[in-house]
């Protein structure tokens, strides 16, 4: 079994921007554009709007989602809704038909299509509010600044679209066929969000999270 690689907090944020994505995402903002002032254009058949990350529902934080086999890091939100997992992340340009907000793309997770959830609590560094408090009320706001108490929530779960190919093939797999691929999904959020996530998680899958240690 693989160990998991968890990015410091604190690198999460550094990385956003300068995360690359791929040509087929730079290019969707520019859709977004064309099809909002040339709907009837032939490229925009079948073209769904582009919705902000802030009109998606879910709870919001910064994300690393490796899928298939590609690494994104962006902002994103992660709703639980009944028999329903789904994720919204950020990508590509601004996008001006929807305010100079990024597009965001959605992903839908099947309970039964996660394999592995992984969680851990940890800080994340307060630096910009701690110079601002000790600026305005000296050694008094620098001790009462703390660092922010977060949660990280990793899932490791097989694509919809990998467990359809597996259901329509008829032959029976030998033993060493190639394991089956595998996404993650790893997301930061508040200490209180990452508690209230980790316990729907596990009660929807019937899963045990793995408890990680936070590195000293």
């Amino acid at each position: 079994m693989r160990s998991p690689i968890f990015l410091p907090t604190s690198s999460l944020i550094v990385i956003l921007a300068l995360a690359p994505v791929s040509a087929q995402l730079v290019n969707e903002p520019n859709l977004a554009e064309l099809c909002s002032t040339s709907p009837l254009n032939s490229r925009c058949t079948g073209y769904s709007r582009e919705v902000a990350l802030e009109k998606r529902p879910g709870e919001a934080g910064a994300c690393v989602l490796i899928i298939n086999g590609v690494n994104i890091v962006t902002l994103c939100k992660l709703t639980i809704t009944g028999q329903t997992i789904a994720a919204y992340y950020e990508f590509g340009d601004k996008v001006r038909s929807i305010n100079d907000e990024k597009a965001t793309q959605e992903i839908k997770i099947l309970p039964s299509n996660i394999k592995v959830i992984r969680y851990r609590e940890t800080k994340k560094d307060n630096s910009t509010a701690r110079a601002i408090n000790t600026f305005a009320f000296g050694l008094a706001g620098f001790f009462a600044t703390r660092d922010k108490k977060v949660s990280e929530i990793e899932i490791e779960y097989i694509p919809n679209s990998e467990i359809t190919k597996a259901e329509s093939e008829t032959s029976v797999a030998s033993a060493d066929s190639p394991e089956e691929t595998k996404n993650t999904l790893r997301i930061v959020v508040k200490r209180k969000t990452g508690e209230k996530l980790l316990t729907q998680l596990q009660e929807l899958t019937g899963l045990k999270a793995e408890f990680l240690q936070t590195p000293r």
